[in-house]
């Protein structure tokens, strides 16, 4: 298909799924000072292969899970993002934390705690208006 002629397949944010220039929506799933609390609760009683269960029902489904540094920081990031045939295709979790286990299971809090399976893509310029 030609670059000019539009694919009618393409998430965007008309349909739901995307931007314009294909990038993901990020899902907002901010906590609360009381959610904080549970997540730390949540996370001392969190078994590992309960960890790796969910990350292994990610990647079943078509999501990329990247951990990294946070620049200039003693921070990480977890990102979860849904790629083509994903459920949550264009959409994109992300967390930050003091190590890289941690920003995973924030993100696993978030996804099965919060929101409970069910994400919302933003637009975050959206965020900058009054």
């Amino acid at each position: 298909m030609p670059a000019t002629t539009p694919n009618p397949g393409k998430p965007t944010p008309q349909n739901g799924n995307g931007r314009d220039n294909g990038a993901p929506l990020y899902v907002r799933a901010e906590l609360s000072t009381e959610q904080k609390l549970m997540l730390a609760e949540w996370a001392e009683a969190l078994e590992w292969q309960d960890l790796m269960a969910w990350a292994d029902a990610m990647a079943d489904n078509n999501m990329v899970i990247t951990l990294k540094r946070i620049p200039d920081t003693k921070g990480f990031q977890c990102s979860v993002t849904g790629t083509k045939g994903s459920t949550k295709e264009n959409l994109c979790l992300v967390t930050r934390a003091s190590t890289a286990t941690k920003a995973l299971i924030s993100a696993m809090y978030k996804d099965v705690m919060v929101l409970q399976g069910i994400w919302q893509g933003v637009k975050r310029e959206e965020d900058f208006d009054l």
